[in-house]
């Protein structure tokens, strides 16, 4: 029927049938913090029979609709992502893939008025960006939907929806998109219904909280999430798969994480970014007060914006902050998570500015997205439930809270549409995870690449020989060695010095490739012989060992 069975076998040596994760796929999972305690039993780590993979198929399906993707797509446990840090995510789980989301102000249906007021739709991240659009105004096109087929969309490509549930049907003069990196759902929810959040509070009471969070991008991880937000479209469809890849034609490692400037060129051309459509809706600012202005601020989604931080591209110049946003970094913090504090301040400070300089130097912008470090330098330095976690999100919240005075007093805030997210979820790591898959496979003598510890690819000879050897005669025999994957050219390259060897019983043959790739023996089976031994062994690939028949 077409499927694999691949059997598994315990440390103990014992069968073990694993776990399908498209078995448990349910969305509503773990989403207050109590349903996650209950689970966990009194361990600090999320047990994996306890979580879900939602909107798997499509999540898995999308990642490897990317040229780039790799051979094998690792899912590990929600505790098992990776023992270096103390929290973690880039994993397919229900909590590292649950990123919070709040939608309020213009163009948004309230769901009850109140500090607390929550929506029961579901949601991905992927539905932010459409619903956005609409919400300002953007202009409906012909474009792409998840399936790759034709419909009318607000962005070129697009694989969300638009949740319209929540909309008012009015529309706002502006949409400012905060991205609150790595933040817990489940945190955030205590912390608003704790009353610990006034200005979040104050946003949610304008619109709602969604309950179930919003499930983003499958490698949950900073790069791809961010894009997701900005594109509306998986990062197999966008363009930046993960935090890196291995570009399989040009033998190299794609690494936007550290690359940081330039990583706008990695989303496809087909694929519009929310500052795109709004130049497409509104026209290309003039340079004055007419067109659409649009801002990134410390956001790995830029491509289209008037002011990109991260691509160190400014049309209009660079801003330079003014006066001081008045957030505190909270006492005990580590040096790292001092920084987070100072990287949140200063981001919201260059946001500010744009909207201070509205209506004399450029209009008010159209799209904002602004990304705050801090949750996620937190999540990964002491987990996403520490005690340290509260006056990090309270520094978060006057951040918020900050821009938000700002715009009242430019007396744009009532037209402005606000949402709150982030790129990915949190997990806590256990430190006494014995490795991931990928160590297991290297242990094995798998020679494999690995990206962000999530693709896998697999370093593969491609081996051409004989079927069959004749018995009873001495034969010439070629061996073509090649590299399995194709290169920019569209060819297996050779692999030239590759040691080759044909074993018949005692006898054996050995030689290694030419620079095309190609050994040659004079083989002579001795009578009796049913099979010979071809071992093929590069440096740096997975060695090749096949059984040829004598007939």
């Amino acid at each position: 029927d077409g499927t694999y069975d691949y059997p598994r076998t315990a440390p103990t040596g014992a069968a073990d049938p694993g776990q399908d994760p498209l078995d448990r796929t349910a969305p509503k999972a773990l989403a207050a913090r109590a349903d996650e305690v209950a689970v966990q039993n009194g361990a600090a780590f999320l047990p994996l029979s306890a979580t879900t993979f939602p909107y798997a198929c499509e999540r898995i399906a999308a990642a490897f609709d990317h040229p780039g993707a790799g051979d094998l797509l690792l899912v590990h446990s929600p505790a098992g992502t990776d023992g270096h840090y103390t929290g973690n995510h880039g994993n397919l789980d229900v909590t590292q893939s649950r990123s919070p989301l709040i939608l309020s102000g213009a163009g948004i249906r309230p769901a009850d008025g109140t500090p607390t007021g929550s929506y029961g739709a579901l949601a991905r991240l992927v539905d932010v960006a459409p619903t956005a659009a609409k919400a300002i105004g953007i202009r409906t096109m012909q474009g792409k939907r998840l399936d790759g087929s034709a419909g009318t969309t607000y962005l070129a490509r697009q694989d969300g929806r638009v949740l319209s549930e929540v909309l008012d049907g009015t529309t706002a003069q502006q949409g400012v998109i905060i991205v609150s990196d790595g933040m817990s759902h489940t945190r955030l929810r205590q912390l608003i219904e704790r009353g610990q959040l006034p200005n979040i509070a104050q946003l949610v009471a304008r619109g709602g909280f969604f309950e179930y969070g919003a499930i983003g991008n499958f490698p949950s991880n900073t790069y791809p999430g961010h894009n997701v937000i900005g594109t509306g479209c998986y990062s197999g469809h966008h363009g930046l798969l993960d935090n890196d890849w291995v570009d399989r034609k040009q033998r190299v490692v794609t690494d936007p994480y550290h690359e940081k400037i330039g990583t706008s060129d990695y989303i496809r051309s087909d694929v519009e970014t929310l500052f795109d459509a709004a130049t497409r809706t509104f026209g290309k600012w003039d340079g004055a007060l007419g067109g659409a202005y649009t801002v990134s601020v410390f956001d790995p989604c830029a491509r289209g914006a008037e002011l990109q931080v991260l691509e160190l591209s400014a049309a209009g110049g660079f801003p330079v902050p003014e006066g001081e946003c008045p957030v505190v970094a909270p006492a005990g913090l580590s040096p790292y998570l001092t920084a987070g504090v100072a990287l949140n301040q200063f981001s919201t400070m260059l946001v500010q500015r744009q909207f201070l300089e509205a209506g004399s130097k450029h209009p008010a912008p159209k799209v904002t997205i602004l990304n705050l470090p801090l949750t996620d330098m937190l999540g990964h330095e002491l987990g996403p439930h520490h005690a340290m976690a509260d006056p990090a999100y309270v520094v978060t919240d006057a951040c918020i809270g900050y821009l938000m005075k700002t715009l009242q007093k430019m007396n744009l805030f009532q037209n402005t549409l606000f949402v709150l997210t982030a790129d990915h979820g949190m997990a806590q790591q256990d430190p006494a995870t014995p490795g991931t898959i990928g160590d297991a496979l290297r242990q094995a003598g798998v020679e494999a690449k690995f990206s962000s510890e999530r693709f896998l690819y697999l370093e593969c000879l491609d081996v051409a020989a004989p079927a069959g050897l004749a018995k009873g005669k001495s034969q010439r025999v070629e061996v073509v060695v090649k590299d399995d994957d194709y290169d920019a050219f569209n060819v297996r390259p050779p692999v030239p010095e590759t040691a080759v060897t044909i074993q018949i019983g005692s006898q054996r043959w050995a030689g290694r490739t030419d620079w095309t790739g190609k050994v040659t023996f004079d083989v002579a089976p001795p009578a009796g012989a049913s099979e010979a031994t071809l071992v093929v062994d590069a440096p740096g690939y997975t060695r090749v060992e096949r059984k040829i028949p004598i007939r």
